[in-house]
């Protein structure tokens, strides 16, 4: 009686474990181009994981700016950004945002004079 009981307390506690839905945070884990010229716009795709829910996407600093973006999978998004004249060369990381949180990808994109 006691193994039934267990077996039913482990079933109940699964079919709860599988409806419920953890919130799951981005991951960037690449982008194409992988660098800009300062005063350059243009359109970076950010590949990564769970981007169905993003609110936000930036690029370390203040020398970048993200005009727009569109979430075209849960794994790809497209954002038009702006680098701007003055914008510290080097490597950026790249951040995206979504209700369960923020995930960041170290030094994904350079920006090179």
């Amino acid at each position: 009686m006691k193994r039934y009981l267990f077996l039913v307390f482990l079933l109940v506690l699964l079919v709860w474990m599988v409806g419920c839905n953890l919130p799951i945070v981005p991951s960037p884990y690449s982008v194409s181009p992988t660098s800009g010229a300062r005063g350059q716009t243009l359109n970076v795709t950010i590949h990564g994981t769970n981007f169905l829910e993003a609110t936000n996407v930036d690029f370390s600093g203040t020398d970048i700016w993200v005009n727009s973006f569109e979430v075209i999978s849960s794994t790809e998004i497209q954002a038009n950004i702006l680098i701007y004249q003055s914008a510290q060369l080097g490597p950026k990381d790249v951040s995206v945002s979504s209700p369960a949180g923020t995930g960041e990808g170290e030094k994904l994109f350079t920006v090179t004079v």
